[in-house]
């Protein structure tokens, strides 16, 4: 799968925080109840300010659902 840049698909979800080399800082916000578009993403280190449920659909097809707390850390490969 090509890269899809969430902040280029889905700008109303994704904001561009700081970019430096192949770094970024990206901060992300969606409603209870929203759907986000499809997007793809390098290795990624994800602070939850506010936790809450999330169905996550996977590229292979399997869909994950997970509850984070608020200052939840989730680390995981592209």
């Amino acid at each position: 799968m090509a890269y899809i840049d969430p902040v280029e698909t889905s700008p109303d979800n994704y904001k561009l925080l700081i970019e430096e080399g192949n770094t970024r800082l990206v901060e992300m916000r969606i409603k209870a109840g929203e759907s986000d578009t499809t997007h793809s993403h390098p290795s990624e280190l994800v602070y939850f300010v506010k936790g809450g449920k999330a169905r996550v659909h996977l590229e292979d097809g399997d869909t994950m659902e997970a509850e984070f707390p608020d200052g939840g850390v989730m680390a995981h490969g592209a």
